[in-house]
């Protein structure tokens, strides 16, 4: 899963519906300063659960804050069980 931050604000939040609850890692965050970017999410932010919030027809979404003009590449660790 890729998102992608606009570049007209300073951060946005983004929901990306799932099928069911996740927990998923970033793989790739090039707000990091070793890719040139300002290091503004923390590494322990890195593991990401779904919340349950309906989105797109969905009942899990994964709440994403994106720096601007930064992306996140997430990759599915394990699904939960409810």
């Amino acid at each position: 899963m890729l998102s992608q931050a606009p570049p007209e604000r300073r951060w946005a939040v983004k929901l990306k519906h799932t099928a069911a609850p996740t927990e998923n890692n970033v793989i790739l965050n090039t707000d990091e300063i070793k890719y040139g970017g300002q290091g503004n999410l923390q590494h322990e932010k890195y593991v990401q659960r779904t919340i349950s919030k309906r989105v797109d027809g969905f009942r899990n979404c994964l709440k994403m804050t994106l720096p601007s003009r930064s992306a996140q590449v997430y990759k599915l660790t394990r699904i939960l069980r409810i």
